[in-house]
């Protein structure tokens, strides 16, 4: 170790008050984080079952159970799906043999109803994929298993990934978190003092892992530009492959002004789009306009995880669904034109690229990582050359 890296590590520890700030944001004990839950599906999975079970030991009865479904059923509409049952009549029902089962065939969360009669799939998702066309075989086990009842597939992701299936609703842990912050909030005074204890962290743990938060990123931000070298020394030293190789990504992109423009990085992705393409879409708006840029709603994502490096396009909600609209039927008009492909147009996040780069390695070793880099400098090079003529379009499509 040099004496400058010696001073980076004691101006790191000594003259960081981003840092302070950001413990005090995401350093609070949270027991689903003690207890190893943060990305572990069976866990979540685990708890939202006993959460969602009426005749659960946290006395609240239908309370969350009928909190996310009056969200799933309303996401259902958006996306053009036909639900087993209206909001409006679930509002005043009285939910009657209600079953909510984990892991039947493999189904994350079963949940039936007697009266009035439905059935609800869940397939929970956080770092893996899908596989061997499993959202197929679900359906086709609710429909031998529950002959002739009305269902509703539900695609459980952190950012709302669009289902290869298109029967399936996409649904984020965001929406999950504002269905069950809006039951904490309205029935405060009725839900006992340790649930609501149990709830709020389960909630804290959702909103720093699975959520934008803009002030947590900002102090990441100014911690990464103030004490770049400490942490590249820590990362080398003791980071784990996903995160070595986010850095080493982010950086390349750095390193290109003129053909790529940084959105974010988060831990185990990066947010990126062309430099063509800034300013390229009207800037509509979003639903929640603080998540990015008006103007990026349309934006590139590498994301390490589950052992490989998966390459997206997505098209992000907002507040002009027509405009929205004609954007993604021009960009899927044609397959062959710009190689974007989607199941179905919905208002939600909708996936138009999604394809596997790359193994990565196991070890994190540093030839290893050039090899991946090299991988996604040829693709996104290719990239380019396919979407050259995609900013003329757009413009073609939205005059100024």
């Amino acid at each position: 170790m040099t004496e400058t890296d010696l001073q980076s590590l004691e101006r790191f520890v000594a003259e960081n008050d981003d840092l302070l700030r950001l413990e005090e944001q995401i350093g609070r004990f949270n027991i689903f984080d003690a207890l190893g839950m943060a990305r572990a599906e069976i866990r979540h999975s685990n708890f939202l079952a006993w959460l969602l079970t009426p005749s659960e030991s946290h006395g609240q009865g239908d309370l969350f159970l009928k909190a996310f479904l009056m969200d799933v059923l309303r996401k259902a509409r958006q996306q053009y799906a036909v639900p087993p049952i209206s909001p409006v009549e679930l509002d005043g029902a009285d939910l009657r043999g209600v079953e909510v089962r984990r892991e039947l065939r493999h189904i994350d969360l079963l949940i039936s109803c007697e009266k009035p009669r439905f059935v609800i799939a869940v397939e929970n998702k956080i770092d893996s994929g899908e596989h061997d066309d499993q959202l197929q075989r679900y359906k086709d086990t609710v429909a031998s298993g529950s002959p002739g009842v009305k269902s509703l597939f539900v695609f459980l992701t952190p950012q709302g990934d669009d289902p290869s299936d298109e029967d399936w609703v996409s649904y984020s842990y965001a929406d999950l978190y504002q269905a069950f912050i809006r039951a904490r909030t309205v029935n405060a005074r009725a839900i006992g003092g340790d649930v609501a204890v149990f709830l709020d962290h389960y909630l804290n743990l959702i909103g720093n892992r699975f959520m934008e938060n803009p002030e947590i990123d900002k102090l990441c931000q100014q911690i990464y530009d103030n004490h770049r070298q400490a942490l590249g020394l820590i990362m080398a030293r003791c980071g784990s492959p996903s995160s070595e190789l986010v850095g080493r990504i982010r950086k390349w992109i750095e390193e290109r002004p003129g053909e790529w423009l940084l959105v974010t990085t988060k831990q185990t992705e990066v947010e990126f789009i062309p430099a063509a393409w800034n300013k390229m879409l009207p800037p509509v708006g979003n639903p929640k306009p603080e998540k990015f840029a008006r103007e990026h709603w349309m934006k590139m994502v590498l994301r390490a995880s589950s052992g490989h490096l998966r390459l997206y396009v997505v098209v992000r909600p907002t507040t002009n669904a027509v405009m929205r609209r004609r954007a993604l039927e021009r960009l899927l008009n044609d397959k062959n034109e710009f190689g974007f492909t989607a199941k179905k147009l919905t208002n939600e996040w909708t996936t138009i690229l999604s394809e596997e780069l790359c193994e990565l390695p196991d070890d994190g070793k540093p030839e290893e990582f050039e090899t991946v880099i090299q991988c996604v400098e040829k693709r996104l090079e290719d990239f380019l050359t396919k979407t050259a003529d995609l900013p003329a379009a757009m413009k073609a499509l939205f005059p100024a």
